[in-house]
């Protein structure tokens, strides 16, 4: 939390972003979804960079794809509510991640892991349900 910030403050506008470049990549991809208990899939476009549903030859799309804003403040970083090793940031565009490292064991082990979970999506974000 304190490196997050530290940087923030020595460069201004520009550590959201790049974390969250970081964190999803730099191809533009789509995120299916299974959800078992409606007996649905849902497709998630996330088009950062402007690369998807673009012409295919003669054939044009019949979705425009708006390409979605990457963050450019922090508003909080903290500790996750109820939680000691888990941190949230909530970024400006509806963007919200939690991060927490971990080593995945019980015993103590020289080797950790980095887990990071999307919570909180832009608006422009495009998701279609298909049923099944």
């Amino acid at each position: 939390m304190n490196e997050l910030s530290r940087l923030d403050s020595l460069n201004p506008g520009i550590i959201p972003n790049r974390l969250l470049s970081y964190l999803l990549g730099t191809n533009d991809f789509y995120k299916v979804i299974t959800e078992d208990n409606n007996r649905t899939t849902k497709i998630e476009a996330f088009n950062l960079y402007g690369t998807l549903n673009r012409n295919a030859g003669n054939v044009r799309p019949q979705i425009r794809l708006t390409s979605l804003s990457l963050p450019r403040r922090f508003f909080d970083i903290g500790f996750r509510p109820g939680s000691r090793n888990t941190i949230q940031v909530v970024c400006d565009e509806g963007w919200t991640v939690n991060m927490r490292i971990h080593n995945a064991s019980s015993r103590v082990e020289p080797s950790l892991k980095f887990d990071v979970t999307l919570l909180g999506n832009p608006h422009g974000l495009y998701s279609h349900y298909e049923s099944w």
